[in-house]
């Protein structure tokens, strides 16, 4: 009898186990700083952010480039199975496996974006990092990652969001902006801002 009890003590840990090492989330932003108009501070130019769940549903907002000011929303279904590959991964793993820290050091010739993942696993357990497309070209260990990001940054649209959405995924953005000016600001030193030049009026 304590020998059946131990048994289905077991099963019913490891099926708990098991569920909460399943990815909750997976976002993807696309991202610069700039100087706000004023030029009094740096904020976020977003070029694209998106929000795949565990039955690989995606939720995307893009910028309609040239123009930043039009956005479109609409959603995309991901492979399930690279889900899965990025479960494995980061469950043995760290952020700071993969977080290039882009080094000032280093000199390199790169006019794209900045690029930072989140996952979320059922279980609470949060895993973030930064980094660029010409790293991820480069790093083997980050593969499964640019091919995530090549599968929802090149995907075709297939149902357009009606406002209620489009509001909703806006809210998801901002929600991830904040996290990523407070890590950045922790992990990342900026640099500072341009002084304001001042007009001086001369007489004739």
């Amino acid at each position: 009898m304590k020998e059946l009890f131990f048994i289905l003590f077991v099963m019913i840990f490891y099926g708990c186990t098991s569920k909460n090492d399943e990815i909750e989330s997976i976002e993807v932003i696309t991202y610069y700083y700039d100087l706000n108009d004023n030029q009094s501070k740096l904020m976020l130019d977003c070029l694209f952010y998106s929000k795949t769940n565990n039955d690989g549903y995606t939720e995307i907002l893009r910028q309609i480039l040239p123009s930043s000011q039009r956005e479109v929303g609409y959603e995309y279904p991901i492979d399930k199975q690279l889900i899965s590959r990025i479960q494995i991964k980061t469950k043995s793993s760290n952020e700071k496996t993969f977080d290039a820290k882009l080094e000032k050091t280093t000199i390199k010739l790169y006019c794209g974006p900045i690029i930072r993942f989140r996952v979320k696993h059922k279980s609470g357990k949060t895993f973030s990092f930064v980094t660029d497309e010409s790293i991820m070209k480069s790093d083997k260990k980050i593969e499964v990652f640019y091919t995530f990001y090549k599968a929802v940054i090149q995907n075709a649209k297939t149902n357009n969001f009606n406002n209620v959405q489009m509001k909703d995924i806006k809210n998801k953005q901002k929600e991830f902006e904040k996290f990523i000016i407070r890590e950045d600001s922790l992990h990342h030193s900026f640099p500072p801002l341009p002084k304001k030049s001042r007009v001086k009026f001369i007489k004739p």
